[in-house]
């Protein structure tokens, strides 16, 4: 199912890519595909999975006849999990390079951290995962869902069976999750699930002498 899922998806942009940049890449042989994903760092045990998966579909791709009659040339960077490392590598891979499309990034900030440069330079993002919505360019596709496609439902599912009555007091995580999370907890209020306020700390007394 992700494989069929990760096909379609690069078929269409693969698609969109080239009818956006049909005029530039004419000349060309190929059509580059920039692949803007962590190999090193702490990332890298997350992105390289979808590096080797875009590669394989790229190759199966090719062994069809390519795309617009020219075959796919992967070009693969390492932004090493260094948020502004992204930046400079998706700059690389538009103007040195010149693809017609990357596929990369995986979390928020990477992504945040690259979207001045696609909008910049007019260059084509296909953003492979789940984000926290709030924002639209023209420039990326948000291939995954916003929190509240996956929210609702896993709400609904966990209400029904009474399985679940809301979220622990005090959680507050970062990135994607504190936006799914606040999203659950905006909308609780409306299905009768009171919120419980986070508990206090207890303070420690110092010691000492008098005042």
């Amino acid at each position: 199912m992700l494989k069929s899922s990760l096909k379609q998806t690069l078929t269409g942009a693969a698609l969109a890519a080239g009818m956006v940049f049909s005029s530039a890449a004419s000349a060309e042989e190929t059509i580059k595909v920039g692949i803007l994903h962590s190999l090193s760092g702490t990332m890298a045990i997350s992105e390289t999975t979808l590096k080797d998966t875009m590669l394989m579909l790229i190759e199966e791709q090719n062994k069809k006849g390519g795309l617009l009659g020219k075959q796919l040339e992967p070009v693969v960077v390492d932004p090493a999990s260094d948020w502004p490392l992204f930046a400079e590598k998706a700059r690389e891979l538009i103007e040195v390079n010149q693809v017609s499309a990357v596929f990369g990034c995986w979390t928020s900030v990477s992504r945040k951290s690259v979207l001045p440069v696609f909008e910049e330079l007019n260059g084509l993002l296909f953003y492979p995962v789940q984000y926290e919505a709030e924002e639209s360019s023209k420039n990326v596709f948000y291939t995954g869902a916003a929190p509240n496609q996956q929210a609702i439902p896993a709400v609904d599912y966990l209400m029904n069976d009474k399985k679940w009555t809301g979220p622990r007091a005090g959680f507050n995580p970062a990135g994607w999750i504190a936006w799914a999370v606040g999203f659950v907890v905006g909308i609780l209020p409306n299905l009768g699930v009171a919120v419980p306020a986070a508990p206090r700390k207890k303070r420690k007394k110092k010691g000492g002498g008098c005042g």
